[in-house]
């Protein structure tokens, strides 16, 4: 799912698209991924879902040749120009230390809307469908929703980490 997040925001930017908007939509991209492989994996646990997991990455790469056109094939999408950086950071913005400052505080704010989530009422369901599906189940909690929202949350923050490193990567 990182290489879902790279890819996409190569190829926003192959639009004209800035880099930090592409990372915006490249978690939004890598969570319609993780929703179209979730889904169909709701009744997998443990060993096997790590194996289906598996089975995308050996995947990603036929699926990035048959799109060749659209993503460039082996070589990938053209090369992401470095947005500069603010006048006002040290050294201009010249240098790429500006841009890790950036995938800092969007690392910490990930990390602040995960925590709040797993505080709260969302993350009590969560913990409820996996400990017994059927439990949770009887006392009204939608496992199949909670666990989907889930597997869309921790592959779109995959995807939003590969994007940040492929932006500085170019």
């Amino acid at each position: 799912f990182m290489g879902v997040g790279a890819y996409t925001v190569g190829i926003a930017g192959r639009y004209g698209i800035h880099p930090l908007l592409g990372v915006a939509l490249a978690a939004a991209v890598g969570a319609v991924a993780g929703v179209a492989v979730g889904f169909p994996a709701l009744r997998i646990r443990g060993q096997y879902l790590a194996v289906i997991t598996f089975c995308v990455a050996v995947v990603l790469p036929n699926l990035v040749l048959l799109f060749r056109p659209f993503t460039g094939g082996d070589l990938g999408p053209p090369l992401i120009p470095m947005p500069a950086g603010p006048s006002w950071f040290p050294d201009g913005g010249r240098d790429h230390t500006w841009f890790h400052v950036v995938a800092l505080v969007v690392a910490a704010a990930a990390l602040a809307v995960v925590h709040r989530l797993l505080g709260g009422a969302w993350g009590r369901a969560l913990r409820a469908s996996t400990d017994d599906a059927q439990a949770a189940a009887s006392m009204g909690v939608p496992v199949a929703r909670i666990r989907t929202s889930a597997f869309a949350l921790a592959t779109a923050l995959g995807a939003m980490g590969g994007a940040l490193m492929a932006v500085p990567q170019q």
